[in-house]
């Protein structure tokens, strides 16, 4: 994280912080109902986490390391193997 804020530190003294861009007007949004307006990257953005929340969802309820991993969470010391 340290590293992180350096590299932007550097990158505003050299180049400063101001934002650009290249053209407006580029980006045409979809109007949906109710007067709603979204992009097409917002929209793949959603999709792209619902698909992830999905897959961890059923990473953790339909293996047997995910339940391992709930089993852990909800009781560590009940959890535990021993041979």
């Amino acid at each position: 994280m340290g590293v992180a804020w350096a590299m932007r530190g550097v990158i505003y003294i050299i180049w400063g912080a101001d934002f650009h861009f290249y053209t407006k007007g580029l980006r045409p949004a979809v109007r949906l109902p109710l007067g709603i307006k979204l992009r097409l990257d917002e929209i793949f953005i959603v999709l792209v986490a619902w698909a992830a929340v999905a897959a961890v969802y059923v990473f953790l309820y339909q293996t047997k390391k995910g339940k391992a991993m709930r089993a852990l969470a909800d009781n560590p010391t009940l959890a535990e193997w021993r041979e």
